[in-house]
């Protein structure tokens, strides 16, 4: 049950549900398993103890339990039954008159803080808690205590045996409903014995479960360590070896066929190895994390770190720092990338925004536009001479376009020193990508400036013959009036602002 403190009523009153519980319906063993003949009815596990949030304390990186209200000022809230682990301590130094230090124990559902796969957690499921963890432990009340039982229950393999024994009086006395009992090849236990006559010859009737393989999974792997994206590396042997779909769903994870990963931070509620669906909020604290909300489908990158995903079908994040808001969004393993609206593709980055679909139109990118920023720093020693702009600090970074993609292109180029000197443009083109086959059109320079009264001007140019499939925006400065080159040393920026049209 959910506790009277601030953090608690958080999770109720705004991701309407409870902090650490776990609710199936329909529970399968695997992912794609059909709900089988037994899976009826419904049974309810609760605990007498109540649920524990914790977070960070503001201004610091010390994660507890707070149990106060969200009055103003904070009153403190009796917590009644918890259990928890004594996670950590935190040494707090003082300074003045009496210097000193105190320890401070943290307690937390979490056994360690910050909490990694092979942990243990006192939630019945993996949670979205509000301070960072590395990822969620995969030893949680529902995987150690419930998920092998459930199994052979709800699996595909699941057997229930009725037949009649012939019970003496000593069957009954010594009998237990954790013995097994060897029939017929297999290992069963007693779920019922009926109508035992005490003296009497009749055979009884006993209701038996076949007992399976608890695992239900063929898996001669050992879970390794968890990765910044939420996928795990697996061993064999003490060697490291690739992950499969069987030693993910041993350890409750969620197995994504086409990364070829098994992850633990992912969505699968309709099935007992998915994780609860996580609140509306960032995690937050001052340690490095990755931050995620996310309302469907997540496919995240190897090293993504403080990512923010909201939306559908959010794919291929490859990358640092990225915010994706919407619906069908995808990049390609692209730094930086800002992206919102709806169906946006992105193979640079920048801040893009997705206009949805065209009538009659459904492929990614249908309609978006965005902007793009480029620079570089160059001394131009005669007129005529170029300086090609990169995205970021990577010479090898320009601008790519989807197949069968359209452009319209405004450019703006300021090229400056730290003495007032500068030159600016304002420019239209287009760029286009057919089949593979990039090209653009022919720049119209609409705005053109310079400190100088009009000796030099500055334009782009579109080079798609160097670097096949990439379109090298470069800054070229011509003299127009008597100008004595060289120039001062120059920082270029420009900014690429395009509506795409595929």
């Amino acid at each position: 049950s959910a506790g009277g403190d601030a953090t608690s009523k958080y999770y109720v009153d705004n991701a309407r549900r409870i902090y650490g519980n776990y609710e199936v319906i329909g529970y399968t063993a695997n992912p794609n398993d059909t709900p089988n003949e037994f899976a009826n009815g419904s049974q309810e596990i609760k605990l007498t103890t109540q649920s524990t949030p914790c977070n960070t304390f503001p201004g610091t990186s010390i994660v507890l339990p707070r149990f106060i209200d969200n009055s103003e000022p904070a009153e403190y809230v009796a917590p009644g039954m918890r259990a928890l682990y004594l996670a950590d301590q935190y040494t707090v130094n003082w300074t003045g008159l009496n210097p000193g230090s105190i320890e401070i124990r943290l307690l937390n559902h979490y056994n360690t803080i910050p909490a990694d796969a092979l942990d243990k957690d006192l939630n019945w499921a993996p949670e979205a808690p509000l301070h960072y963890i590395i990822t969620n432990p995969i030893y949680n009340l529902f995987t150690l205590y419930w998920r092998d039982y459930l199994n052979e229950l709800y699996s595909p393999q699941a057997r229930i045996m009725e037949a009649y024994f012939s019970l003496q009086l000593g069957d009954i006395l010594n009998f237990d409903f954790s013995n097994k009992y060897f029939i017929n090849d297999s290992y069963w236990r007693v779920l019922k014995i009926s109508d035992y006559k005490i003296g009497a010859s009749e055979l009884t009737k006993v209701t038996l479960l076949k007992i399976l393989n608890a695992n239900l999974s063929d898996c001669n792997l050992e879970l390794d360590r968890s990765l910044p994206d939420g996928s795990y590396t697996w061993t064999y042997q003490g060697e490291p070896a690739p992950g499969n779909l069987n030693c993910c769903n041993k350890i409750g994870g969620t197995w994504d066929a086409e990364a070829v990963k098994c992850y633990g931070r992912k969505n699968n509620s309709n099935s007992g190895l998915g994780f609860n669906i996580q609140p509306p909020t960032l995690n937050n604290g001052t340690l490095p994390q990755n931050s995620l909300t996310k309302t469907q489908d997540y496919n995240g990158g190897s090293d993504t770190v403080f990512q923010v995903a909201v939306g559908k079908n959010i794919t291929d994040l490859g990358s640092d720092y990225s915010l994706l808001v919407g619906r069908e969004l995808q990049t390609d393993i692209t730094p930086d990338s800002n992206i919102t609206g709806r169906n946006a593709v992105v193979k640079n980055t920048g801040v893009h925004y997705g206009g949805g679909y065209r009538n009659g139109a459904g492929n990614p990118g249908t309609m978006q536009a965005g902007t793009i920023v480029l620079s570089n720093s160059h001394v131009y020693n005669f007129s005529g001479s170029a300086s090609v702009l990169v995205i970021g600090n990577d010479t090898l970074n320009h601008i790519e376009l989807p197949t069968d993609t359209h452009w319209l292109v405004t450019i703006d180029l300021l090229a400056t020193d730290i003495n007032g000197f500068y030159l600016y443009s304002k420019s239209t083109t287009s760029f286009l990508n057919v089949g593979g086959g990039c090209g653009s059109t022919p720049v119209n320079v609409l705005i053109s400036e310079d400190s100088l009264g009009g000796q030099l001007e500055i334009v782009p140019d579109i080079d798609t013959l160097t670097t096949p499939g990439l379109f090298r925006v470069r800054a070229v400065v011509n003299m127009i009036g008597a100008y004595l080159f060289p120039t001062p040393a120059l920082t270029i920026t420009g900014t690429v602002n395009y509506i795409q049209v595929r």
